[in-house]
């Protein structure tokens, strides 16, 4: 199931004409596809993000004349006042899958060590409709040294992992920070040696 959503093309580009399109409530936005050059639109800002609210995924892109089942590749924001600076759509044929990046959620705290996040984002295989919001890591029944493997990690239904499931997306740290035993073990050899060095020139 898509949401369509109106674009209207613009027929300039560049920073100034950005800037216009964000102070009319409207977002600059790129449709890109292997089979056509990129189509520079814009969208209605509320419009878009009631949808991504409502989490959805694909889109059906009405520009012009035209309209093209895309999913939102990569968006800018603009950290200052928390709005779209940029958003990139990528074009898809409807039933076919796609490669695509999804954030990871890491849910719960380790029962021992710190939470190290080695990797946020993971690539997977799905259908254009069923790509999810974010992928979630249960890590509550993690201790120190633990750690988490892409391919440990629970696929949504229809989606199948990309990444190499031997990369590490996570490791649980000890919180301390203190010598390790060999550490130690060498401080007491030190000691000793002193000692017994201040002992003879007595």
């Amino acid at each position: 199931m898509s949401l369509t959503l109106n674009g209207e093309l613009r027929e300039k580009v560049g920073s100034r004409a950005a800037r216009k399109l964000r102070s009319a409530g409207r977002i600059p936005c790129s449709l890109q596809s292997p089979d056509h050059a990129p189509i520079p639109f814009s969208l209605d800002e509320a419009e878009f993000l009631a949808a991504r609210r409502k989490h959805e995924h694909l889109f059906d892109l009405a520009i012009g004349k035209d309209t093209y089942p895309a999913v939102v590749r990569e968006m800018h924001w603009n950290y200052l006042d928390d709005s779209i600076f940029h958003a990139e759509f990528q074009a898809v044929v409807l039933g076919v899958a796609m490669e695509s990046e999804v954030a990871l959620s890491f849910v719960g705290t380790p029962k021992g060590g710190v939470l190290n996040v080695l990797l946020d984002h993971i690539t997977i295989s799905s259908l254009p409709s069923l790509i999810p919001d974010s992928i979630e890591v249960l890590v509550g029944s993690l201790t120190d040294g633990d750690h988490v493997e892409a391919g440990q990690v629970r696929m949504p239904e229809g989606c199948t992992l990309v990444t190499e499931s031997e990369h590490q997306v996570a490791i649980v740290s000890g919180a301390g920070g203190g010598e390790s035993p060999e550490d130690e073990a060498e401080g007491a050899a030190d000691s000793v040696e002193i000692i017994g060095s201040e002992a003879s020139e007595a």
